[in-house]
């Protein structure tokens, strides 16, 4: 219900060497306005986001475009094959694939694995000196993690939910659907839905503020 794809940030250094002609082709490619585009290629920042989390066929445009201070880093994207079925059970996470609602929020430290990172000693050539001290964290994957709602049964609750609600004009309503024998959850729905594309200041100001909790 819930998966990684691939995806592209580009982002733009210092070394960018600012032209009308490419703002123009990189506004076109990324789909951006081209004048909030330059204002941010005209930061004189050492480093500023472009674009995130664009597909490997925009990424591919831009890398044969081969302009110096122009780089791109590879990033795992949240993407939800069913839309927003079972939305308030598995909520929905950041721009940085950090979970802010519902399952992704509860299970996000054993979701987004561990980073690794080494702490070590250089030389006056940069070259890694093995020595006494020497620490280091490997980088390990997240679980995956298996829901016992059933998409089937799920999209028969959020439909019926949603018709009864309206049918008696009803502010907000619940449905659950358990296996009696093993007690796990087939269906739970909480009425009205949350679509995932809702989003930072979206977000903040309606739920996280809010004395109705989505899960």
């Amino acid at each position: 219900m819930a998966v990684n794809t691939v995806s592209y940030s580009i982002f733009a250094t210092n070394e960018f060497t600012v032209g009308k002609e490419l703002e123009d082709k990189l506004a076109s490619i990324l789909n951006v306005d081209v004048k909030k585009l330059g204002a941010k290629l005209n930061s004189h920042k050492n480093f500023v986001w472009l674009k995130r989390k664009v597909s490997p066929e925009i990424s591919a445009k831009i890398k044969d475009l081969n302009i110096p201070g122009i780089g791109q880093l590879r990033k795992n994207k949240r993407f939800y094959p069913n839309g927003p079925l079972a939305g308030h059970v598995i909520g929905f996470t950041d721009i940085d694939n950090k979970g802010l609602e519902g399952v992704e929020l509860y299970c996000d430290s054993y979701l987004s694995g561990i980073k690794g990172w080494r702490l070590a000693h250089r030389d006056a050539k940069r070259r890694e000196l093995i020595c006494w001290g020497y620490r280091s964290i490997l980088p390990a994957d997240g679980y995956n993690l298996v829901l016992t709602i059933d998409s089937v049964i799920q999209g028969i609750a959020e439909r019926h939910t949603q018709y009864a609600a309206r049918k008696y004009k009803a502010t907000s309503a619940t449905t659950i659907v358990m296996e009696p024998e093993s007690g796990e959850i087939l269906a739970l729905y909480n009425y009205p839905a949350l679509g995932k594309s809702v989003a930072g200041h979206l977000y903040y100001s309606i739920f996280r503020f809010s004395k109705y909790n989505l899960l």
